[in-house]
């Protein structure tokens, strides 16, 4: 029979022979890219599948570069061996079926002997219980407003209560700096003439100090003023004392154990560190707090008549004691004559003058600032009523006029600290 006449749209087999090849090899490639970065994929769908086959193969034949070309843009024959399938859109328009490939179809449509997912189409909210909600702009946006605010108060605190740290954490270095430097000199010198001057010396230290962190605030500048006029008058006093005494009978045969002396000036550290806490307090807060109150004015009143009254007792003691009259005799005139100890109970007055500015000013950043004020006076009134101030003077007083009438008539009369209230 005479041989059939070849169509359009057949190919001869060498050509179809070297489309078959060429398509071999473009699928292998793309199963090669499918794990490969987004730029190799993006390339591949954005380029036409002929200019791409052309730049990635490397040693492809001109044959088959030219009939896949021919095939692409004629729509592709039907060809014998592997069978390709359209994705599902070529399905629903039958103009594109019969194995045959659009002229704009691309290579990322293809795939060998699978079909294209379809993609699943967005649902709709129609029926949904979030549909029926009311709208919450709104309430949103006035919840976000409150944790905004919520937010900036919370670390505007945190941030407070770090920086009060940090001063408190600074006063104490230098508290017990003052302490360490003090024992080590005289520990080494075998003397105790310095214990005193280092503890008032240690005061202002820690009032300068902390107050160099505000910005000069009238609360903060009255309480650092405050406690530098007690240091430096006690410091003052206490000094010429036991340099005109030749020392401090408390520390005799512990001045030599450098281990027990070390303990006493730990516990003068101590005493410095939480005495002068309402004043520490009050300078590390000086920048948020506000103005001054009535209990500020009230609590410096009292401190002033604290003060007055134990610089008043002490100089009368002295003077008693200057008179060589008064020489082996005990005080019972003037502030003497309301209380045995008028020096003691105006210490404890005057901090508990400075406890109360201390409350007026920090009282509203918590707790912890209302115990260090308020331990401040409770910590002087142990150490003076039950450890080292009245307890040791009485029991000297009474080694050395116990047996003496007039005596016990005073001690019997005169109140032990607070004036005109109770008597032994």
């Amino acid at each position: 029979s005479p041989p059939r006449e070849r169509t359009t749209t057949q190919l001869t087999r060498k050509q179809r022979k070297s489309f078959q090849n060429s398509v071999v090899v473009v699928f292998l490639f793309r199963w090669m890219l499918r794990g490969s970065s987004s730029r190799c994929l993006r390339s591949l769908r954005t380029k036409s599948s002929s200019s791409f086959i052309s730049s990635s193969l490397s040693s492809p034949s001109k044959t088959a570069r030219a009939a896949f070309a021919s095939f692409c843009a004629r729509g592709g024959p039907r060809t014998e061996g592997t069978r390709f399938i359209p994705s599902r859109r070529h399905h629903r328009n039958p103009s594109l079926n019969n194995n045959r490939f659009s002229p704009s179809l691309s290579l990322s449509s293809l795939s060998p002997h699978r079909r294209t997912r379809r993609p699943t189409p967005a649902r709709g909210t129609e029926g949904l219980f979030f549909a029926s909600l009311p709208p919450v702009g709104p309430q949103l946006a006035s919840f976000s407003a409150a944790a905004s605010s919520s937010l900036s108060v919370f670390s505007s605190t945190t941030t407070n209560m770090v920086s009060v740290a940090w001063i408190v954490g600074a006063a104490s270095i230098v508290d017990f700096g003052i302490q360490l430097v003090g024992w080590a000199i005289s520990s080494a010198m075998k003397t105790e003439k310095y214990y005193d001057l280092c503890g008032s010396g240690a005061f202002a230290a820690v009032a300068v100090s902390t107050f160099a962190c505000t910005n000069g605030e009238p609360r903060a500048a009255l309480a650092t003023t405050a406690l530098l006029a007690w240091a430096m008058r006690l410091g003052a006093f206490l000094v010429t004392r036991v340099h005109k005494d030749g020392g401090d009978k408390r520390f005799d045969g512990i001045k030599e154990d450098p281990a027990t002396f070390g303990i006493y000036w730990f516990i003068q550290g101590i005493w410095v560190l939480v005495t002068a806490m309402p004043v520490i307090l009050i300078n590390a807060n000086a920048v948020t707090q506000g103005p001054l109150r009535a209990l500020d004015w009230i609590g410096f009143a009292i401190f002033a008549v604290g003060l007055t009254m134990e610089t008043v007792a002490d100089q009368q003691k002295r003077a008693f004691k200057a008179d060589e009259r008064n020489k082996g005799r005990y005080i019972d005139s003037g502030l003497w004559s309301v209380s045995r100890h008028p020096n003691y109970f105006g210490e404890i007055t005057l901090w508990t003058g400075l406890s109360m500015v201390g409350l007026s000013g920090v009282a509203k950043y918590g707790a912890g600032e209302i115990i260090g004020c308020v331990l401040s006076p409770l910590l002087v009134t142990f150490l003076i009523t039950q450890l080292s101030g009245i307890p040791l003077l009485e029991k000297s007083a009474d080694e050395r006029w116990g047996n003496e009438e007039a005596y016990q008539k005073y001690k019997r009369e005169t109140p032990t600290l607070v004036p005109y209230i109770g008597g032994k």
